[in-house]
């Protein structure tokens, strides 16, 4: 076998790593669409989580545009001691962002990309270290056991 055969391009690794998003992205907008009459367990569940992932999104871009905003800034306005309003807008602003975070993951997850997305979301943000970590990780193991009708 030659070795060269199986190594695999960035292009190919890119490739790969831009198509599972979409995948992800096909199953929750064919559930989204899907018809469920008014106050049922799942229409409720749908709403409660597309409340609480609205919610994050507007908090991590209100961050986002804050950390771009002050990239932007010159050097000596991010020095200290003119940085600590900076830091204190950083911080108030993270705190908004892990608290919405932390109502997405206690949220049921309606389907299994929402669930995906929990799961991903904890990681990337480390949720164990969160002060809420026992309830998100409790509403993970419950909505693993639902959507797998355990």
């Amino acid at each position: 076998m030659v070795a060269g055969r199986h190594n695999l391009t960035r292009r190919a690794l890119l490739g790969a790593g831009a198509a599972l998003p979409a995948a992800l992205a096909a199953p929750a907008a064919a559930a989204a669409n899907r018809p469920h009459p008014p106050g049922c367990p799942d229409q409720r569940r749908r709403t409660r989580w597309d409340r609480a992932d609205a919610a994050f999104a507007r908090a991590s871009a209100r961050l986002d545009a804050f950390r771009a905003a002050e990239a932007a800034l010159p050097p000596e306005r991010r020095a200290f001691p003119a940085c600590e309003p900076l830091e204190e807008r950083f911080g108030d602003l993270e705190c908004a962002r892990l608290a919405a975070l932390a109502r997405l993951l206690r949220a049921p997850a309606p389907d299994l990309p929402a669930f995906a997305r929990k799961i991903h979301l904890a990681i990337d943000d480390q949720a164990w270290e969160l002060a809420s970590a026992d309830h998100a990780l409790a509403a993970l193991k419950s909505d693993a056991h639902r959507l797998c009708g355990a």
